[in-house]
């Protein structure tokens, strides 16, 4: 299972990184979907892939908080 999860997103990967940022968004989604399929997996380092900097920094960079509870 993990073995096709991560060739898909291989393939993903390659639409998302050729759309030049359009889609990045996406790509985030991607991969924490992936991370949280491994986790409930069981596998070790589930969110440690190729990609991870660009990822996080992508998350820094899009969250914002929209409303704090009272």
């Amino acid at each position: 299972m993990v073995g096709e999860l991560s060739s898909g997103y291989t393939t993903a990967a390659e639409t998302i990184d050729a759309a030049g940022g359009g889609l990045d968004g996406v790509g985030i989604g991607e991969w924490m979907h992936g991370g949280d399929v491994r986790e409930a997996l069981g596998e070790p380092n589930a969110y440690v892939s190729e990609g991870r900097e660009l990822a996080v920094d992508l998350l820094l960079e899009r969250s914002l908080v929209q409303r704090r509870p009272a």
